[in-house]
């Protein structure tokens, strides 16, 4: 990308705005939800509140911070290829919901992204009509397919499977435009996780091998026939030390070092190998996308650190609403600590500087 010295300059100029670890355990241990309101005030957010509090919801105040921080990131971008593949994780989010809640989206619009390449009021008239207007993107065509089965089945994970599918292959189209080395690894290795956790679910629930075909997704390292194969099985399915529903950790992380994975993919999937959690690795892979594209940031690659500022920002603005929410209900600052991500790394970074 151009000017990469002027946006790696301006990234790492916001970054120190972002919320300290003292301000997130403070927001954490508050009394109640007011108390912590008040000390979200103390940060940058605070300039985002209108002076009459009465007039304000706070999914108000964090979607104006959202649609602010995607506006500076997209001043520094001037690749259209680029400026889509920033932020298309995002549009397939929005098409997920307006796919689902085609009738009333407005009753959703507090979870809808404020950014993206899509022109949503279009895409809704071709999502209520079934049918594409003139030369549709992918995006489009993939949305109308899903709204009609939803329409059909109501069945959420096959219009997530639908969505989930045309994202990935614009990922790996828009990554091979855009000439990124960091984009083109990055797909390849998301890729690989995301069908990894796909075998393994299908696997404890017993899917037949066609569902298995339905979601693995193309452009990985690892193909659904080196799954499928004699390769995953574990040659002692009976010891419980190195297999994990008959599959042996050993050559799954072989595989993975094979296809280029990083030291986070691989350190998550041996944890996976000791636990079994499959709920924490879905939590992983969002940790994996963040730390490749901090990873690919230190290695001087613009676009990893736009990228990593926008997963950033994201999961700032997640914690947020966990916390926030946390409070409104009266969780404890246990419970709360154990859902958020961004504000826990950043608490245990400060505490492992002090040790």
């Amino acid at each position: 990308m151009e000017n990469q010295a002027f946006a790696s300059m301006r990234i790492h100029m916001w970054e120190k705005e972002f919320i300290k670890p003292g301000q997130w355990e403070r927001m954490i241990d508050a009394e109640n939800y007011e108390a912590a309101l008040e000390i979200l005030k103390e940060t940058r957010f605070g300039a985002l509140f209108p002076e009459d509090d009465a007039n304000f919801t706070l999914s108000e105040v964090l979607q104006r911070e959202l649609q602010k921080q995607a506006d500076a990131v997209l001043d520094l971008v001037k690749e259209p290829a680029l400026k889509r593949l920033l932020f298309l994780r995002y549009d397939y989010h929005n098409l997920k919901i307006l796919v689902k809640a085609s009738t009333e989206p407005d009753r959703f619009s507090a979870l809808f992204f404020p950014f993206g390449s899509l022109f949503l009021p279009n895409v809704k008239k071709q999502i209520l009509a079934k049918k594409t207007f003139g030369k549709a993107s992918r995006a489009e065509e993939a949305a109308v397919h899903a709204a009609k089965i939803w329409d059909e089945t109501e069945d959420a994970q096959k219009v997530d499977s639908i969505l989930d599918r045309a994202y990935f292959e614009d990922m790996h189209e828009l990554s091979a435009k855009t000439g990124s080395v960091f984009f083109k690894a990055y797909a390849r290795e998301i890729t690989d996780f995301t069908n990894l956790l796909s075998f393994f679910r299908a696997r404890w629930q017993n899917q037949p091998r066609h569902f298995l075909t339905e979601v693995f997704l193309p452009g990985g390292s690892i193909s659904l026939s080196d799954l499928l194969s004699s390769r995953l099985a574990s040659p002692a399915q009976d010891d419980g030390k190195d297999s994990l529903s008959g599959v042996s950790m050993e050559n799954l992380l072989a595989m993975l070092h094979r296809g280029g994975a990083s030291t986070v993919t691989t350190q998550a999937w041996e944890q996976f190998g000791h636990d079994g959690d499959i709920n924490a690795l879905e939590k992983a892979r969002d940790r994996v996308a963040l730390q490749l594209a901090e990873e690919g940031g230190r290695r001087e690659s613009g676009e990893a650190l736009l990228f990593a500022y926008i997963v950033k920002v994201r999961t700032e603005i997640q914690d947020l609403n966990i916390i926030l929410g946390g409070k409104r209900i009266g969780l404890s600052p246990e419970e709360i600590t154990s859902h958020v991500r961004c504000a826990a790394s950043a608490m245990q970074l400060e505490r492992s500087s002090h040790a």
